[in-house]
């Protein structure tokens, strides 16, 4: 599944280990790339379908346990890229702030007053925790969106997303090792 082809040049980093998958409602235990099935398991409970799926890069399947809308891929047994679509389940630090499908940027608007007349300039700030934002509308994995968070994970061709869809809602959280 590798999307680190479309992540811009100047891309921002974050540390893997500050990015967990936990259980909506519940910050205090998570996992995290490279974990195991059993971990994910004991998160969330059984999952709703489990399946194999043939990464052609790679030339082998990779497991694909599913919740909701929500797709875990392990290869070789261990968390390769999880593919968020619902708000079951959260991303974030464990004890932290987390986030989730569904959530929405906040958006600031501030109205400037030109000179000395009724003239009003109007500024729109958006901003998502301390991630850099692409506002630039666009396309990525085939999902549209009016503004994407785009980061490399410890530096590797590994990358961490986060897609909000033109009225700034959270649509999809991916993080993809492979």
């Amino acid at each position: 599944m590798n999307i680190a082809s479309s992540v811009a040049q100047d891309a921002q980093e974050v540390k893997l280990t500050d990015i967990y998958v936990m259980k909506t409602g519940d910050n205090s235990k998570g996992i995290n790339i490279g974990d195991s099935p059993s971990k994910l398991e004991a998160l969330l409970g059984a999952p709703n379908r489990v399946y194999d799926y043939y990464l052609q890069m790679d030339e082998k399947n990779a497991r694909v346990f599913q919740y909701g809308l929500n797709l875990f891929y392990f290869l070789d047994g261990k968390l390769a890229t999880y593919d968020l679509y619902d708000g079951q389940v959260s991303v974030g630090t464990i004890g932290g702030t987390s986030y989730k499908v569904g959530d929405m940027l906040t958006v600031k608007t501030t109205r400037h007053k030109l000179g000395g007349g009724s003239t009003y300039h109007t500024t729109v700030t958006k901003s998502f925790l301390n991630f850099k934002l692409n506002t630039t509308p666009g396309k990525t994995r085939n999902i549209p969106y009016g503004t994407v968070i785009q980061a490399w994970i410890n530096r590797s061709d590994a990358i961490f997303e986060i897609v909000f869809d033109k009225g700034d809602k959270i649509v999809n959280i991916c993080a993809d090792s492979l």
